[in-house]
Protein backbone atom coordinates (compact mmCIF):
# COMPACT_ATOMS: atom_id res chain seq x y z
CA UNK A 1 0.00 0.00 0.00
CA UNK A 2 0.97 3.75 -0.22
CA UNK A 3 0.72 4.19 3.26
CA UNK A 4 3.19 3.04 6.26
CA UNK A 5 0.54 3.79 8.90
CA UNK A 6 -3.06 5.29 8.58
CA UNK A 7 -6.88 5.31 10.11
CA UNK A 8 -10.73 5.48 8.71
CA UNK A 9 -13.56 6.73 10.40
CA UNK A 10 -16.88 5.68 10.11
CA UNK A 11 -19.43 6.88 12.45
CA UNK A 12 -22.70 8.30 13.32
CA UNK A 13 -22.47 11.95 14.10
CA UNK A 14 -22.78 12.62 17.87
CA UNK A 15 -23.63 8.94 18.20
CA UNK A 16 -20.89 6.42 17.66
CA UNK A 17 -17.87 6.10 15.58
CA UNK A 18 -15.51 2.97 14.66
CA UNK A 19 -12.07 4.30 13.79
CA UNK A 20 -9.80 1.56 12.25
CA UNK A 21 -5.40 2.32 12.98
CA UNK A 22 -3.62 0.51 10.71
CA UNK A 23 0.03 -0.25 10.64
CA UNK A 24 1.30 -2.37 7.09
CA UNK A 25 4.80 -2.42 8.16
CA UNK A 26 7.20 -5.05 9.96
CA UNK A 27 7.87 -3.20 12.75
CA UNK A 28 5.64 -2.67 15.76
CA UNK A 29 4.40 0.79 16.19
CA UNK A 30 3.10 3.60 18.79
CA UNK A 31 0.14 5.66 17.10
CA UNK A 32 -0.69 8.92 18.30
CA UNK A 33 -4.32 9.30 17.39
CA UNK A 34 -6.26 13.33 17.29
CA UNK A 35 -9.99 13.21 16.47
CA UNK A 36 -12.08 16.15 15.84
CA UNK A 37 -14.78 15.74 17.80
CA UNK A 38 -17.16 19.14 15.72
CA UNK A 39 -16.89 16.70 12.72
CA UNK A 40 -17.64 13.55 14.56
CA UNK A 41 -20.11 15.61 15.91
CA UNK A 42 -19.30 15.04 19.37
CA UNK A 43 -19.46 17.23 22.60
CA UNK A 44 -15.75 18.04 23.73
CA UNK A 45 -15.06 16.43 27.18
CA UNK A 46 -18.18 14.21 26.55
CA UNK A 47 -16.84 11.72 24.26
CA UNK A 48 -14.92 8.62 25.26
CA UNK A 49 -12.96 6.16 23.89
CA UNK A 50 -11.85 2.54 24.17
CA UNK A 51 -10.40 -0.85 22.50
CA UNK A 52 -13.52 -1.45 20.46
CA UNK A 53 -13.22 -5.36 21.47
CA UNK A 54 -13.52 -4.84 25.20
CA UNK A 55 -15.01 -1.20 25.75
CA UNK A 56 -14.33 -1.72 29.09
CA UNK A 57 -11.25 0.79 30.01
CA UNK A 58 -11.85 4.14 28.90
CA UNK A 59 -10.12 7.76 27.98
CA UNK A 60 -11.39 11.13 26.98
CA UNK A 61 -11.60 11.03 23.27
CA UNK A 62 -11.22 15.00 22.66
CA UNK A 63 -7.55 14.07 23.83
CA UNK A 64 -4.43 12.62 21.78
CA UNK A 65 -5.54 9.09 21.85
CA UNK A 66 -1.71 6.78 22.10
CA UNK A 67 -1.80 2.56 21.24
CA UNK A 68 0.27 0.19 20.29
CA UNK A 69 -0.62 -1.35 17.39
CA UNK A 70 1.67 -5.04 16.60
CA UNK A 71 3.36 -5.50 12.75
CA UNK A 72 1.30 -5.67 10.23
CA UNK A 73 -1.91 -5.75 12.03
CA UNK A 74 -4.61 -2.77 13.11
CA UNK A 75 -6.48 -1.60 16.60
CA UNK A 76 -10.11 -0.55 16.07
CA UNK A 77 -11.15 2.67 18.39
CA UNK A 78 -14.82 2.62 19.43
CA UNK A 79 -16.14 6.00 20.54
CA UNK A 80 -19.30 7.38 22.02
CA UNK A 81 -20.93 9.89 24.92
CA UNK A 82 -20.50 7.95 27.87
CA UNK A 83 -20.07 8.66 31.64
CA UNK A 84 -17.68 6.31 32.85
CA UNK A 85 -14.11 6.14 34.71
CA UNK A 86 -11.59 7.91 32.68
CA UNK A 87 -8.49 5.63 32.40
CA UNK A 88 -4.82 7.26 32.47
CA UNK A 89 -3.93 4.79 29.31
CA UNK A 90 -5.52 3.28 26.73
CA UNK A 91 -6.18 -0.72 26.72
CA UNK A 92 -3.41 -3.06 25.57
CA UNK A 93 -3.82 -4.99 22.86
CA UNK A 94 -5.81 -8.18 23.74
CA UNK A 95 -3.43 -10.97 25.27
CA UNK A 96 -3.62 -14.32 25.44
CA UNK A 97 -7.10 -15.79 27.22
CA UNK A 98 -6.69 -18.10 30.62
CA UNK A 99 -9.20 -21.11 31.21
CA UNK A 100 -10.50 -20.02 34.20
CA UNK A 101 -12.84 -22.95 34.33
CA UNK A 102 -14.29 -26.13 32.76
CA UNK A 103 -12.78 -28.92 30.99
CA UNK A 104 -11.90 -29.40 27.24
CA UNK A 105 -9.60 -32.53 27.90
CA UNK A 106 -12.21 -35.15 27.11
CA UNK A 107 -10.68 -37.35 23.98
CA UNK A 108 -13.69 -38.01 21.57
CA UNK A 109 -15.97 -39.94 22.38
CA UNK A 110 -14.25 -41.86 25.64
CA UNK A 111 -16.16 -41.53 28.66
CA UNK A 112 -19.25 -40.32 27.47
CA UNK A 113 -22.32 -41.57 28.89
CA UNK A 114 -25.21 -39.86 26.86
CA UNK A 115 -26.69 -36.47 25.07
CA UNK A 116 -28.66 -33.47 26.68
CA UNK A 117 -30.87 -32.25 24.23
CA UNK A 118 -31.39 -28.45 24.11
CA UNK A 119 -34.22 -26.70 22.69
CA UNK A 120 -37.37 -27.86 21.01
CA UNK A 121 -37.02 -31.29 22.21
CA UNK A 122 -36.99 -33.52 25.56
CA UNK A 123 -36.78 -36.74 27.09
CA UNK A 124 -40.59 -37.10 26.08
CA UNK A 125 -41.43 -34.26 24.08
CA UNK A 126 -45.23 -35.38 23.91
CA UNK A 127 -45.81 -35.92 28.01
CA UNK A 128 -47.20 -32.49 28.24
CA UNK A 129 -48.33 -30.44 25.43
CA UNK A 130 -47.69 -27.04 27.10
CA UNK A 131 -44.03 -27.66 27.17
CA UNK A 132 -42.03 -26.60 24.31
CA UNK A 133 -38.62 -27.49 25.22
CA UNK A 134 -35.39 -27.73 27.54
CA UNK A 135 -33.28 -25.10 28.87
CA UNK A 136 -29.40 -26.19 30.34
CA UNK A 137 -27.27 -24.82 32.51
CA UNK A 138 -23.57 -25.23 32.75
CA UNK A 139 -22.96 -24.42 36.87
CA UNK A 140 -19.52 -23.51 37.54
CA UNK A 141 -17.03 -21.80 40.01
CA UNK A 142 -14.91 -18.20 39.47
CA UNK A 143 -12.82 -18.28 41.86
CA UNK A 144 -11.14 -14.85 41.96
CA UNK A 145 -12.61 -10.83 40.24
CA UNK A 146 -12.93 -11.97 36.58
CA UNK A 147 -12.90 -10.24 33.45
CA UNK A 148 -14.89 -12.33 31.43
CA UNK A 149 -14.43 -12.81 27.50
CA UNK A 150 -15.94 -16.09 26.47
CA UNK A 151 -17.37 -19.30 27.36
CA UNK A 152 -17.14 -22.22 24.76
CA UNK A 153 -19.16 -25.10 24.59
CA UNK A 154 -18.97 -28.86 23.10
CA UNK A 155 -22.36 -28.81 20.76
CA UNK A 156 -23.80 -30.02 17.60
CA UNK A 157 -27.25 -29.27 16.22
CA UNK A 158 -29.83 -32.32 15.24
CA UNK A 159 -32.23 -32.21 12.79
CA UNK A 160 -32.58 -32.11 8.77
CA UNK A 161 -31.61 -28.18 9.30
CA UNK A 162 -27.92 -27.02 10.12
CA UNK A 163 -27.23 -24.17 12.09
CA UNK A 164 -26.26 -22.13 9.42
CA UNK A 165 -30.96 -21.72 8.80
CA UNK A 166 -31.63 -22.82 12.49
CA UNK A 167 -32.68 -20.15 15.13
CA UNK A 168 -29.42 -20.00 17.27
CA UNK A 169 -28.86 -21.78 20.64
CA UNK A 170 -28.60 -18.78 22.77
CA UNK A 171 -27.16 -18.23 26.13
CA UNK A 172 -27.82 -15.99 29.43
CA UNK A 173 -25.54 -15.73 32.55
CA UNK A 174 -27.44 -16.11 35.76
CA UNK A 175 -26.46 -16.40 39.72
CA UNK A 176 -26.77 -19.73 41.32
CA UNK A 177 -29.40 -20.16 44.57
CA UNK A 178 -28.01 -21.88 47.35
CA UNK A 179 -29.33 -25.41 46.17
CA UNK A 180 -26.74 -24.74 43.42
CA UNK A 181 -29.50 -24.13 40.59
CA UNK A 182 -29.93 -21.39 37.88
CA UNK A 183 -31.86 -18.21 39.43
CA UNK A 184 -33.79 -15.66 37.10
CA UNK A 185 -31.31 -12.97 38.41
CA UNK A 186 -29.47 -12.62 34.67
CA UNK A 187 -25.86 -11.54 35.13
CA UNK A 188 -25.00 -11.00 31.80
CA UNK A 189 -28.01 -10.78 28.97
CA UNK A 190 -28.29 -12.94 26.13
CA UNK A 191 -27.91 -9.76 24.06
CA UNK A 192 -24.69 -9.30 25.05
CA UNK A 193 -22.80 -13.00 23.79
CA UNK A 194 -22.08 -13.52 19.95
CA UNK A 195 -22.71 -17.40 18.57
CA UNK A 196 -19.39 -17.98 16.78
CA UNK A 197 -18.33 -21.81 15.07
CA UNK A 198 -14.88 -21.64 15.13
CA UNK A 199 -14.63 -24.68 12.92
CA UNK A 200 -16.37 -26.10 10.11
CA UNK A 201 -17.06 -29.30 11.90
CA UNK A 202 -20.30 -27.06 13.45
CA UNK A 203 -19.56 -29.12 17.07
CA UNK A 204 -17.62 -26.00 19.21
CA UNK A 205 -20.18 -23.35 20.37
CA UNK A 206 -18.07 -19.93 21.13
CA UNK A 207 -20.57 -17.54 22.81
CA UNK A 208 -18.07 -14.13 22.58
CA UNK A 209 -18.79 -11.10 24.57
CA UNK A 210 -19.51 -7.94 22.43
CA UNK A 211 -18.09 -6.50 25.63
CA UNK A 212 -15.59 -7.64 28.80
CA UNK A 213 -17.77 -8.57 31.98
CA UNK A 214 -16.41 -8.21 35.19
CA UNK A 215 -17.51 -10.61 37.77
CA UNK A 216 -17.45 -11.41 41.35
CA UNK A 217 -15.98 -14.60 42.66
CA UNK A 218 -18.71 -17.47 42.82
CA UNK A 219 -21.11 -19.79 41.11
CA UNK A 220 -22.72 -19.14 37.74
CA UNK A 221 -24.91 -20.73 35.23
CA UNK A 222 -24.53 -20.63 31.63
CA UNK A 223 -28.11 -21.18 30.51
CA UNK A 224 -28.72 -22.04 26.77
CA UNK A 225 -32.34 -22.00 25.16
CA UNK A 226 -33.49 -21.42 22.08
CA UNK A 227 -36.90 -20.07 20.84
CA UNK A 228 -39.44 -21.81 19.89
CA UNK A 229 -39.61 -22.95 15.75
CA UNK A 230 -42.16 -25.33 14.33
CA UNK A 231 -42.82 -27.86 17.49
CA UNK A 232 -43.85 -30.68 15.32
CA UNK A 233 -39.93 -30.75 14.07
CA UNK A 234 -38.66 -30.80 17.45
CA UNK A 235 -35.33 -28.52 16.14
CA UNK A 236 -32.68 -29.06 18.58
CA UNK A 237 -29.15 -28.67 19.52
CA UNK A 238 -27.05 -31.52 21.51
CA UNK A 239 -24.02 -31.75 23.91
CA UNK A 240 -22.40 -34.78 24.88
CA UNK A 241 -22.31 -35.27 29.03
CA UNK A 242 -19.30 -37.08 30.96
CA UNK A 243 -18.84 -38.18 34.61
CA UNK A 244 -18.61 -35.40 37.17
CA UNK A 245 -15.28 -34.12 37.78
CA UNK A 246 -14.12 -32.52 41.11
CA UNK A 247 -14.29 -28.93 39.86
CA UNK A 248 -17.49 -28.51 40.79
CA UNK A 249 -19.27 -28.07 37.16
CA UNK A 250 -22.67 -30.06 36.38
CA UNK A 251 -25.53 -29.77 34.31
CA UNK A 252 -28.91 -28.30 35.23
CA UNK A 253 -32.06 -28.87 33.15
CA UNK A 254 -35.84 -27.88 33.12
CA UNK A 255 -38.38 -28.18 31.02
CA UNK A 256 -39.98 -24.63 29.11
CA UNK A 257 -41.65 -22.02 30.09
CA UNK A 258 -41.84 -23.00 33.79
CA UNK A 259 -40.35 -26.29 34.66
CA UNK A 260 -38.44 -26.37 37.51
CA UNK A 261 -34.29 -26.62 37.65
CA UNK A 262 -32.86 -30.39 38.29
CA UNK A 263 -29.48 -30.93 39.05
CA UNK A 264 -27.95 -33.57 36.73
CA UNK A 265 -25.10 -35.88 37.69
CA UNK A 266 -23.25 -35.09 34.53
CA UNK A 267 -21.14 -32.33 33.01
CA UNK A 268 -20.12 -31.54 29.37
CA UNK A 269 -17.19 -30.39 28.03
CA UNK A 270 -17.00 -26.19 28.44
CA UNK A 271 -14.31 -23.46 28.99
CA UNK A 272 -14.47 -20.22 30.05
CA UNK A 273 -11.79 -18.18 29.43
CA UNK A 274 -10.84 -14.43 30.25
CA UNK A 275 -8.23 -13.01 32.69
CA UNK A 276 -8.59 -13.00 36.63
CA UNK A 277 -8.07 -9.21 37.78
CA UNK A 278 -4.69 -9.63 39.79
CA UNK A 279 -3.22 -10.89 36.01
CA UNK A 280 -3.97 -8.32 33.74
CA UNK A 281 -1.67 -6.28 32.44
CA UNK A 282 -0.70 -2.88 34.73
CA UNK A 283 -2.60 -0.87 31.39
CA UNK A 284 -5.75 -2.44 31.95
CA UNK A 285 -5.91 -1.60 35.44
CA UNK A 286 -8.95 -0.29 35.90
CA UNK A 287 -9.07 3.28 37.21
Amino acid sequence: PDESYGASVYHLPGKRALVVVYNYTQDHATAIIQLDMHALGFEPGKAMATDAFTRFQWVRADQPVQLKIKHRNFRLIWVEPRDAPVSDVFPAQRVKLQKLAGDWTWPGENGRTGEQAIGDLWQDPWSDPDDRGTEVGLVFTLDSVTKLERIDVCMRYAGARGPDVREPIEARLVAVNDAGLPTDRVVVDATAFTLQWPNTEWHDARYDLKQSQMLDPGRYALVMFKRPEEPTENYHAVIPTFPLKDDGAYLATRTIPDGAWRKSDAITTFGVFGHQANALPANNTIK
